[in-house]
């Protein structure tokens, strides 16, 4: 099928190399079978060469982002593509290996000038929107967790002030200091278990919606919210255990005549 209109057509031959999706849809079942059998290109602007072999069969590989799955690809060596080059550099020696790079270009294309492009950078402009989705939920969980911690100790020491003639009861029948304090905390305890029990399925949801966008699926861990939920517990508990240790360890009578 040609889909540029007129063109002109060069008569000369190349090879290519497909990725196995190129393989299935142009019919073959194997690599062997594959390599070898010519392929025509009815391209429009890419069509000037029009025929060739296939030389290689390669695995396939995404190369146009998570959102989409392996798409059938033919690989060519094109005269467009001449000023194109892929290096690997060290990260450690980045400044180094670019102005290497640079100078090997001035040499052997004195009239062009380079433009090198990390392609760390293309993928952060690619996923610019995850990027920033990620820092602002890091923003908004730290003020949340800012928020929640300033709450408990406010509540906790509302819960002392009312509890402190039952507290210097307690000391005198012989409770320790560690059973007033675990008394004082084990309500807290129960109120993150239920609030996480019915946090984790709605959030499971939602990082599920979220996950469905890309074309790899990959569903979420279980450890992370479990991680999550034993973080948000011992953040809780020191923020409230301080205060229940210091309530608890008040002389009796100095708490009753309060």
């Amino acid at each position: 099928m040609d889909y540029g209109g007129s063109r002109t057509v060069s008569g000369r031959s190349e090879e290519y190399v497909v990725n196995h999706s190129a393989m299935a849809a142009l019919g073959f079942s194997s690599p062997e079978e594959a390599v070898g059998q010519p392929l025509e290109i009815r391209h429009g602007s890419l069509g000037y060469i029009d025929r060739g072999v296939i030389a290689g069969v390669t695995d396939d590989y995404n190369y146009t982002g998570v959102y989409e799955q392996n798409i059938p690809l033919v690989m060519m060596h094109r005269n467009l593509f001449q000023f194109v080059l892929m290096v690997r550099l060290d990260s450690g020696r980045m400044e180094e290996a670019s102005g290497a790079l640079d100078e090997i270009w001035k040499e052997v294309y004195p009239d062009r000038e380079s433009d090198f492009v990390l392609l760390s950078g293309i993928f952060h402009d690619q996923y610019r929107n995850e990027y920033n989705a990620r820092n602002i939920m890091m923003i908004f969980t730290a003020l949340c967790l800012i928020v929640t911690m300033l709450g408990l100790i406010v509540f906790m020491d509302f819960i002392i002030r009312c509890r402190t003639r039952e507290i210097a009861i307690r000391k005198v029948n012989g409770a320790s200091a560690f059973d007033i304090a675990w008394i004082l905390n084990i309500n807290f305890i129960r109120y993150i278990a239920i609030a996480f029990i019915a946090a984790a399925p709605v959030s499971w949801l939602i990082l599920h919606t979220w996950l469905q966008r890309f074309a790899y699926k990959a569903g979420p861990d279980w450890w992370l919210f479990a991680g999550a939920g034993v973080l948000v517990l011992l953040l809780s508990l020191l923020s409230v255990s301080l205060q229940s240790w210091h309530a608890a360890s008040l002389s009796p009578a100095g708490s009753m005549r309060k």
